[in-house]
């Protein structure tokens, strides 16, 4: 006869995987923030206590180096825009138990250009400082991983969810980004649109895009006024959850009637 184990036997029943919840925010566009929105933003983090951040993108402006500016935007100084982007990340990135992320979007890249293609040395020395310092800016801030603006390299994933700034400038940007980067059953969030939406894409498995808005004071984006597309620009931006079995929700933050729609706790959270 077997003598009884005294020793506790192992269940069989699968380990729960854990939860990680994430904000996802993205075109702030330096000193043309909406501060309103921007602080808003930061209540609704304090709150929700993300695991990770991520930054999508267009932290600055640099309306000087965009490619048609006008003479007035050519003569404007990046002073303003630098603080405004310090100032914002710095009450982003305060968390200290936080992963956080940041994506250079097409915005900073001007800088890049500027350093590969200006005929002046002084400016492309400019360039090349200010990408230095924006680095080392958001390291001391912890940043962990700094990704180009780069449609291959550009790329953040975090289980089964990818985020990317945008490289794609159409109606149909968020399903053909959705379907090109989305994981079997994830999602893929993104800039750049300035959009607010959800696309439930056609891909073997499942895919959905989000675009996930702006924290920009759309008004003062002058170059865009004469632009239809305009109009369906919003503010706002992603939040979720995500396990690595694959699990994920997304939510999106917006004004409904002016006011603000999010929540900080769902049933996930037990």
């Amino acid at each position: 006869m077997k003598k009884p184990s005294n020793s506790t036997k192992k269940s069989s029943r699968p380990k729960e995987s854990k939860w990680r919840k994430f904000v996802f925010v993205t075109d702030s566009h330096g000193d043309i923030i909406n501060w309103d929105v921007a602080n808003e933003c930061i209540k609704f983090i304090d709150k929700f206590k993300p695991d990770d951040i991520i930054f999508g993108g267009d932290g600055l402006d640099i309306r000087s180096l965009r490619g048609g500016a006008h003479a007035q935007e050519q003569d404007e100084s990046l002073s303003a825009d630098i603080n405004s982007f310090k100032k914002f990340m710095s009450m982003l990135f305060k968390s200290k138990g936080a992963k956080k992320y940041y994506l250079w979007g097409n915005h900073e890249d001007r800088l890049q250009s500027a350093v590969s293609t200006s005929g002046s040395a002084i400016i492309r020395d400019y360039a090349q400082g200010l990408i230095d310092e924006i680095e080392v800016f958001l390291r001391k801030l912890g940043v962990c991983k700094i990704l180009p603006f780069d449609a291959d390299d550009g790329v953040l994933t975090l289980g089964p969810l990818r985020f990317i700034h945008g490289y794609v400038h159409n109606v149909n940007a968020t399903r053909q980004q959705a379907v090109h980067y989305g994981k079997e059953g994830g999602a893929v969030l993104m800039g750049d649109s300035h959009r607010l939406e959800q696309i439930n894409a056609p891909k073997h498995g499942g895919v959905v895009g989000w675009a996930c808005g702006c924290l920009q004071d759309i008004p003062k984006a002058k170059y865009a006024k004469r632009r239809l597309g305009r109009s369906a620009w919003a503010n706002g931006w992603a939040y979720g959850y995500y396990n690595d079995k694959g699990g994920w929700k997304v939510w999106l933050a917006h004004r409904v009637n002016g006011e603000w729609c999010y929540t900080t706790k769902s049933s996930i959270d037990g």
